[in-house]
């Protein structure tokens, strides 16, 4: 790992599939930063809250199938499991962008399906503004694409008051 440049932190994980991410911030923001991490992988409050408001996208979703590299299995977005993969954006700077697939009753992402579904946007700190309507991108899990789609729209979410 190289150092950082001065004044910002570099928040560095690896994933037990063996998949590494890294991020880097400015200083200041580091402590919301890894809490927020801490939040959302083990499921932890840290007691700090994220003044800026999280959004959801309206997307439309193509899975791929298991011969072209996708999923052998559905994802079922009315279960209690939070899908929650990275998505590239095309033509992007190639970073991965941490979404949730919100739960929806009855909405399954079938293989060569397109599907019009919800994600959330995770991290507060991390600039998701590549993702404009319009926008297509990449979705994938660790080294793997499995699946394409389109922002359709863009939702406000108000900010979070837990």
């Amino acid at each position: 790992m190289a150092p950082a440049p001065a004044g910002r932190v570099v928040i560095e994980h690896e994933a037990m599939s063996g998949t590494k991410e890294s991020i880097e911030r400015p200083q200041e923001e580091a402590v919301a930063l890894f809490w927020k991490f801490v939040e959302l992988k083990f499921g932890m409050d840290s007691g700090l809250r994220s003044p800026v408001p999280r959004q959801v996208l309206r997307v439309r979703v193509t899975m791929f199938a298991a011969d072209r590299g996708g999923r052998r299995s559905v994802v079922d977005l009315g279960i209690n499991s939070p899908y929650r993969p990275h998505v590239v954006v095309d033509g992007g700077d190639g970073e991965r962008l941490g979404v949730q697939f919100r739960m929806e009753p009855g909405i399954r992402l079938t293989p060569e399906v397109a599907t019009k579904c919800s994600v959330l946007l995770l991290y507060p700190l991390v600039d998701y503004s590549p993702l404009l309507p319009g926008s297509r991108f990449t979705i994938v899990e660790g080294p793997r694409a499995v699946g394409e789609g389109d922002v359709i729209t863009v939702v406000q979410q108000p900010p979070d008051t837990r």
